[in-house]
């Protein structure tokens, strides 16, 4: 099967919808499927990409001349339309945005079924500015409609999205239900690193953080958070891992407000492949998040056996089965979160953790993948 990947941002540029299509991609190619990714040729702070062509690990990437964006994700490549010859299915990622209106036309005019993967866009509604919510209201009232009865199949990766996408137009008979996956990567059991080892931290408990260094990842949250941990644990060290999209400087400002300075380090953007070695370091993963979509970190964390408290959004209650395989607590709440991550560093639960691992089992790409190729099937009907 000819599969196109249509998205706005991919690798080098790292992020959940990135890493996302690249596990899904990989698998598909390695059931002897043709990927290609089509995306545009800008990083997230609009640099360009000199590479507009590339192979990695078998999934062709072709980088489209951007002409202008008015947004991180709104990326105008109108040549999009034209590339999208001769594929069986044309897969889009992100909903609503430019290359889902492009896609669409390419569909139709090359009669292509497209599938679309929205991203749990109901998620991210909740921490748009006034002028952003209201550019997306207006978008969501002119085309919503069109864009979802346009799309011959939709893949929603969280139980809310689905009731979202019927409110928005789309038919519920359409929507399948995927959760997202979770790379074998993240399975290993031996380190390859020791981050614990080459940082000098054989005594601390480390708490672990990824994502974005921006506002919505709730980090000031977890600030405030750690600084009613230390009081009982000096030794406790957060590790933030994700690169700063403009907040790093306000979060370290709190965190000297505080006197953490030493409990904290910073590792900025890291690759895929090297996350499974700072999970196994860490004593607990916490994602102190406003809000998220489907979170890849959390069934990540699972999987590498290290207990996970998270607040309540996305498909977080899906994924810790509302408590029974992880703890959540509510956003803004620092005393539950400092309690929930002091009652894992002093005592692990083994039972749990074991669980935990065994549902993020079922999470694997290399059987995910089936479902998205039902889809696919379905679509070509």
């Amino acid at each position: 099967m000819r599969i196109a990947m249509v998205c706005p941002y991919f690798l080098p540029v790292i992020g959940g919808m990135e890493n996302y299509i690249y596990s899904l991609s990989k698998e598909l190619v390695k059931l002897r499927n043709k990927v290609v990714v089509f995306t545009c040729d800008r990083n997230r702070d609009n640099s360009e990409i000199k590479n507009k062509k590339e192979f990695i690990d078998g999934i062709e990437v072709r980088r489209i001349k951007t002409l202008f964006r008015l947004g991180p994700n709104t990326n105008f490549f109108p040549k999009l339309t034209s590339e999208l010859r001769n594929f069986d299915v044309i897969n889009i990622h992100n909903y609503g945005h430019p290359h889902h209106f492009f896609s669409i036309l390419a569909g139709k005019s090359y009669k292509t079924p497209v599938v679309l993967t929205g991203h749990a866009p109901n998620e991210v509604t909740k921490t748009r500015s006034k002028l952003n919510a209201f550019i997306s209201s207006l978008r969501e009232f002119l085309f919503s409609k069109y864009l979802l009865r346009n799309s011959n199949k939709i893949i929603s990766v969280m139980p809310s999205e689905t009731e979202w996408l019927v409110k928005q137009g789309a038919d519920r008979s359409r929507i399948t239900f995927i959760p997202i996956g979770v790379d074998e990567i993240f399975f290993r059991k031996k380190l390859n690193k020791n981050f614990r080892k080459e940082n000098h931290l054989e005594k601390n408990k480390i708490i672990l953080s990824a994502g974005r260094i921006e506002k919505r990842k709730g980090y000031e949250f977890l600030v405030v958070s750690a600084s009613l941990v230390v009081q009982k644990h000096p030794e406790a060290v957060f590790v933030v891992a994700g690169q700063d999209f403009g907040y790093k400087e306000e979060m370290v400002s709190k965190i000297k407000k505080l006197k953490l300075e030493k409990n904290f380090i910073f590792l900025g953007a890291v690759k895929p492949e090297n996350m499974p070695d700072l999970y196994l370091s860490s004593d607990v993963f916490v994602m102190p998040s406003i809000h998220e979509g489907g979170p890849l970190t959390v069934p990540e964390a699972m999987a590498c056996r290290i207990p996970v408290v998270s607040t309540r959004t996305g498909t977080v209650e899906y994924y810790l089965k509302n408590g029974e395989l992880g703890n959540i607590v509510e956003y803004g709440n620092a005393e539950k979160l400092s309690e929930m991550i002091i009652k894992n560093i002093e005592k692990k639960d083994k039972i749990r953790i074991k669980k935990a691992r065994l549902f993020s089992e079922s999470l694997v790409w290399k059987n995910l993948v089936y479902k998205y190729l039902e889809v696919y099937k379905w679509a070509l009907k």
